[in-house]
């Protein structure tokens, strides 16, 4: 009998072992919604050696002799919003079949695709859907739903829309489809990128940021019309970075200021690290900002 299973990356990269064509190997699995199975494929399970399996989910052992190992890379998917990232969809965008791939290592793709040949008799887990992270998140598609349709998210929505409208040929806009979530990336360098996005969770909070700052904001119609205020601000080139600092603490605070004076701060201590002998650690990014000191930005028609 012949399975597919699918490791992860950061699984392998994590604590996985090498894998060669040819050899046996033992990997713990889960099984896969058969309602993504391919047609005529083998049957797909999931590689999970970190004990994040729910106790209601069977995980089992199985053994084989590796027939093929694909090193595959997936989708990129920009997710707009003020926590904005480029996440990996399920779609399979290049494949390359590898002869092996040594412990701890993907071969450089996004993670791996074992072929293993088990012996018929091997007992294999069933597929069983993990209620509670189902019912998790149909009570945040709910909540989501509901919040798109209140006065708030009716406000959020025309935001976007204005934002596109008016912003679309100076910027890269990104937003979701509710319009509770978008991204602004300037084309004009020097400039200012923005995002925000409301939260799918109890506490409804709008997460901003412009800049290096960040902000949570407590979700109402006069936080709407502030944001609105802020993207015309920063689209303005009205919002500035400050380093201050003094012997034993500092931040990094970035002020937005309003056409009418009102400003928006945010700010955040500076973290290091002290390695003894006078030499100090902190974040790539820390370093960074530092390095850039007190500075402006242009505005996004420039």
């Amino acid at each position: 009998m012949r399975i597919d299973v699918v490791v992860s990356g950061w699984e392998q990269s994590c604590c996985g072992p090498a894998f060669t064509r040819g050899t046996e190997a033992t990997v713990s699995i889960v099984a896969r919604d058969p309602a993504l199975a391919e047609t005529d494929a083998p049957a797909r399970f999931l590689e999970e050696h970190h004990g994040q399996t729910p106790d209601d989910v069977p995980r089992l052992e199985v053994t084989g002799t590796i027939a093929r190992i694909a090193g595959v890379t997936y989708e990129r998917r920009r997710h707009p919003g003020s926590h904005e990232v480029t996440g990996i969809g399920p779609a399979i965008t290049a494949s390359s079949v590898l002869d092996a791939v040594a412990e701890r290592s993907t071969g450089g793709f996004d993670g791996l695709i074992l072929t293993l040949d088990i012996d018929d008799r091997a007992e294999l887990p069933a597929f069983v859907e993990q209620t509670s992270i189902v019912e998790q998140e149909t009570r945040r598609k709910e909540l989501v739903a509901r919040r798109a349709r209140d006065a708030i998210g009716t406000l959020l929505r025309t935001l976007a829309d204005d934002t596109r409208r008016d912003y679309a040929s100076v910027a890269e806009i990104a937003r979701s489809e509710d319009g509770a979530a978008v991204s602004i990336t300037p084309t004009a360098r020097g400039t200012a990128s923005m995002s925000w996005s409301r939260s799918g969770e109890a506490d409804d909070i709008l997460w901003l940021t412009a800049g290096d700052g960040r902000w949570r904001l407590a979700a109402s119609l006069d936080t709407v019309h502030d944001l609105r205020l802020i993207v015309e601000s920063v689209a303005s080139g009205r919002i500035r970075e400050s380093v201050r600092s003094d012997e034993s603490s500092g931040s990094f605070d970035t002020v937005i200021t309003g056409a009418d004076g009102r400003t928006w701060s945010a700010s955040r201590p500076i973290s290091s690290m002290s390695l003894g002998g006078g030499v100090v650690a902190m974040s790539g990014g820390a370093r960074k900002r530092l390095d850039a000191g007190d500075h402006g930005y242009e505005s996004w028609t420039v």
